[in-house]
């Protein structure tokens, strides 16, 4: 004899449900977005639950509880933060100490921190790290420009026609005097050490016996009328023949005597 087939009741038919219809892919994409995003720079997770950390320029004063979000309090004076956080405090401003050849560059705020620099002749010195002084250039070299702001010295040898006679951290090499360009004739060149010397080239005239009044050297002259040489700073006793622009020599006069005009 067939049985009768019982009629399932509300429970079993919910029942059945339930294990024979699993979720589809879209519920299962929905439950995840619902779910709060700790693993984000503005979350934490804290006692099973999602919450929110504090925005920069705060400090934590209290985490989430079951009913309230954090607690954030501002960050107090010569403090800063700069990132999302759960800190019980906020940072400290560093210190510029003119004593260690500090500057201030930027005051800084609650949510950035001040900014210092070595002074001026001064450079960062990442292994120790300070501001040392800049390395100073020997004469016959310069600094090479424009100077780095926080770099070291960079010495460089001055070029042909360019000369530097102190030592500095902060000089260049300078050019030679043009002395043509100033009307002058140039009696001593110049070197990566010293500049070029000038002397005027209008000179006094011979005394009846030929002597040149002011100086012990008689210019002798190639179809023209004699002159003198005015002597510099001493420098012409040490050299015995000098020439000129126009091709006239200036030879001691206690070795030619008389002039030869």
């Amino acid at each position: 004899m067939q049985r009768p087939i019982r009629a399932r009741g509300r429970s079993e038919a919910l029942q059945f449900y339930r294990f024979s219809c699993p979720l589809s892919p879209s519920l299962a994409q929905l439950s995840l977005q619902i779910t709060p995003p700790c693993e984000s720079e503005q979350h934490y997770e804290y006692s099973g639950r999602c919450c929110t950390k504090c925005e920069p320029g705060k400090y934590m004063l209290a985490r989430c509880t079951g009913s309230s979000d954090s607690v954030c309090q501002p960050c107090g004076p010569n403090e800063y933060m700069d990132v999302w956080n759960e800190e019980d405090k906020c940072l400290l401003h560093k210190i510029c100490d003119q004593g260690k050849a500090l500057r201030e560059v930027n005051p800084g705020n609650s949510t950035f921190q001040r900014q210092c620099a070595c002074t001026m002749g001064y450079h960062w010195n990442e292994d120790c790290d300070c501001c040392q002084r800049n390395s100073i250039c020997a004469p016959g070299f310069g600094v090479q420009h424009p100077v780095q702001q926080d770099k070291d010295t960079m010495c460089i040898p001055c070029a042909r026609g360019y000369f530097s006679k102190v030592a500095s951290s902060t000089d260049g090499c300078k050019s030679w005097t043009n002395c043509t360009a100033l009307g002058m004739a140039e009696i001593m060149p110049g070197t990566d050490k010293s500049d070029a010397v000038c002397a005027e080239r209008k000179m006094p005239e011979p005394s009846e016996d030929g002597m040149c009044p002011y100086t012990d050297y008689l210019l002798e002259s190639s179809g023209e009328e004699a002159g003198c040489v005015t002597r510099v700073f001493g420098w012409l006793n040490s050299i015995p023949f000098v020439g000129d622009s126009r091709g006239n020599s200036c030879r001691p006069s206690n070795t030619l005597g008389k002039s030869h005009l």
